[in-house]
């Protein structure tokens, strides 16, 4: 008798960890499908003004790769200068805004300034970004492609794109 209820304790164990399990499992899932919704629809928002786009990397193919995506947009009147920054060594993405009297060029040492003022508390944007991609759609660099690529385990990529 004691035997059998070994074996009915422990397979009732079994059940409830791999069940707990697929749980945790569903639950990141549905965590990064909505944390990418919400950065496709914040970029989609952001971008829509835009004016100026500049696409600036440094460290390419490195773990502190950082890329950032610069625009001008109007806001209230005012030229202000807005920044999508995505660090690779963080897999985030952020979000600054500068006054209209700053002014960027892209080179490598601006950006690692900029990267020494983001803070996740105040920044961030989105987490779990494994990619950042941005290039011009066409030749007069006007309009921009965006493909973010959100990943919480390595067989959980999902990619997405914004043109």
């Amino acid at each position: 008798m004691i035997a059998i209820m070994s074996i009915v304790v422990l397979a009732l164990t079994f059940i409830m960890s791999t069940s707990s399990n697929a749980y945790r499992q569903t639950s990141k899932e549905i965590d990064l499908q909505q944390e990418a919704q919400i950065t496709m629809n914040q970029l989609e928002d952001m971008i829509i003004s835009a004016n100026k786009p500049l696409i600036a990397s440094c460290n390419s193919g490195s773990d502190t790769e950082i890329k950032a995506l610069y625009y001008e947009a109007l806001e209230e009147g005012v030229i202000k200068h807005f920044f999508i920054i995505w660090l690779k060594e963080r897999r985030s993405l952020y979000f600054l805004v500068k006054d209209s009297a700053y002014i960027f060029n892209g080179t490598d040492a601006e950006l690692v300034i900029l990267t020494n003022m983001i803070t996740d508390e105040s920044n961030l944007m989105a987490q779990y970004v494994d990619r950042f991609d941005v290039e011009p759609a066409d030749a007069s660099n006007q309009a921009i492609i965006i493909r973010v690529d959100f990943k919480v385990r390595e067989e959980d990529t999902r990619h997405y794109e914004l043109m």
